[in-house]
């Protein structure tokens, strides 16, 4: 009769099983072995991390993103971060929910693309910032919440086999005496890395850094020649309409010119730098238009 240890690790190595169903059957195991700190761990991820402790999040659970504000108009637009360690910290965010919720969402998900939010103070803040009363998300990729799943499911399997090394045998569901001894120095020694809760609100903005949605406020004369360069050279090929590209056309020869000028006027720029970004922005799926809205950004700050 196999044990229900044994039964763990073949289903922790299978990707079929669903974590959750995994950290349940973890759970009995850890439970007849009275691994008490191993439990709470698994009781955290079955029900999820309350977001108003202080504790610490596990790394796996720290995923790497971008904040974006609505646009009416274009859709859903990144927020370039400006300030020293402001762009590092908000790319980043700890997922709290549920094990069972993540698996449901990868599961039942038709993109690659998920959304998540901020808290009202956090997007009040970045609201206050950018000077702009609109929705923001932080969206992530598909491969985020996968890589908690498998950071969980990966765990489950070190642990029981680690259990097992240590000579934690078991019948059934059933645990000897001597399991119990084998599993407080196996179970006691195994470790969870934690990070810096980085949940809820992103805090007070503070004076040295602030929040912009790619304004201009200041120009390179020569990376901006440079930029109208790379527009004039790649500009068939960003999937435009004809009076698009006529349009571009227009305001590059426009930019090209002032930019020249011994004192180019501020005003004039930043008006055809951000109707350049309008017009890309309109066929950002596009990778020249991308490539453009990335030069783009190196500029407007």
């Amino acid at each position: 009769m196999s044990s229900i240890l044994q039964e763990l690790q073949l289903e922790a190595a299978s990707s079929e099983v669903p974590v959750s169903e995994l950290l349940r059957k973890a759970k009995i195991v850890a439970v007849k072995l009275d691994l008490h700190d191993f439990s709470i761990w698994i009781e955290k991820e079955l029900n999820g991390y309350d977001t108003s402790d202080e504790e610490n999040y596990p790394r796996y659970r720290e995923v790497r993103g971008e904040p974006k504000a609505w646009n009416p108009y274009h859709g859903w637009q990144p927020i370039i971060f400006t300030g020293e360690g402001m762009a590092e910290m908000m790319s980043r965010r700890d997922v709290h929910q549920p094990i069972g919720e993540l698996d449901d969402l990868l599961k039942n998900s038709d993109g690659g693309i998920f959304a998540v939010q901020y808290s009202a103070e956090a997007k009040m803040d970045i609201m206050k910032a950018i000077q702009l009363e609109t929705d923001i998300q932080f969206v992530i990729g598909r491969s985020a919440i996968a890589g908690i799943l498998d950071a969980v499911r990966n765990l489950i399997l070190d642990w029981a086999l680690k259990l097992e090394k240590a000579g934690v045998k078991g019948e059934g569901v059933s645990f000897s005496k001597e399991d119990l001894e084998k599993a407080k120095v196996a179970g006691n020694t195994y470790t969870i890395g934690y990070i810096e809760n980085f949940a809820g609100s992103i805090g007070n903005l503070s004076d040295n850094a602030s929040v912009t949605v790619q304004q201009a406020n200041g120009f390179s004369s020569e990376n901006i020649l440079e930029l109208v360069s790379k527009i004039e050279k790649y500009l068939k090929g960003a999937d435009l309409s004809l009076t698009e590209e006529r349009e571009v056309q227009k305001i590059t020869a426009e930019l090209s010119t002032e930019i020249k000028k011994t004192n180019p006027e501020p005003s004039k720029v930043k008006k055809a730098l951000a109707s350049l970004k309008i017009i890309f922005e309109g066929a950002a799926g596009n990778i020249i238009a991308q490539g453009i809205l990335s030069e783009l950004a190196k500029i407007v700050k």
